[in-house]
């Protein structure tokens, strides 16, 4: 028999990394693997981050997503495991923005955004603060996405490409809606 933790690692890292890529199918695919090796031989990591990947791969189905994010947290503080704390509240902050619920997304992405900084990952304080931006009034979502530009500038940080894209659409949207002077202003 194979290495457990081999197989759970790297399952996960494949799913992981097809789901940066864009092939969520794929992805779930493997995480699903991953989730029932982690589940046989109770390995707590595996099954958090499996649920985590599942939740992000398909968020057409919200109630599922969510399901498998909320798991994911469960999980991780079960397990201690701070990161993965960080790494699911964003998702489920990313699943409630895009179900349009702005104060249950703040609220996940500002309790990301406090253990992402006492964590030092400066990294996952941009996402939080690239999806916050989009919670707030225009305004001030324009003065985040600034703050979170220059820190992406900093970090040399390439969003990846489904991510961009978003981004750009809201900023573009933003930058309509006040005019140029005014969003460079604000920005």
């Amino acid at each position: 028999m194979e290495d457990p933790d081999l197989q759970v690692f790297s399952l996960y890292g494949l799913s992981a990394s097809l789901l940066v890529l864009g092939q969520h199918e794929k992805a779930a695919q493997l995480a699903r693997e991953c989730l029932a090796i982690s589940q046989s031989v109770g390995h707590a990591w595996g099954i958090s981050s499996a649920h985590r990947v599942l939740g992000l791969a398909d968020q057409r189905f919200a109630q599922v997503a969510r399901t498998h994010l909320e798991q994911s947290l469960v999980w991780s503080r079960q397990l201690g495991y701070a990161q993965g704390v960080v790494y699911a509240l964003t998702a489920l902050g990313k699943l409630a923005l895009g179900e349009g619920d702005a104060r249950a997304a703040r609220a996940h992405l500002t309790d990301s955004l406090k253990l992402a900084n006492e964590l030092g990952d400066r990294l996952e304080m941009l996402h939080c603060l690239e999806e916050i931006a989009q919670t707030q009034r225009v305004e001030r979502g324009v003065q985040v996405a600034g703050a979170a530009a220059a820190l992406r500038d900093a970090l040399g940080a390439r969003p990846v490409p489904h991510e961009h894209d978003r981004l750009t659409d809201w900023s573009e949207r933003a930058r309509h809606s006040l005019g140029e002077k005014v969003f460079a202003e604000y920005w």
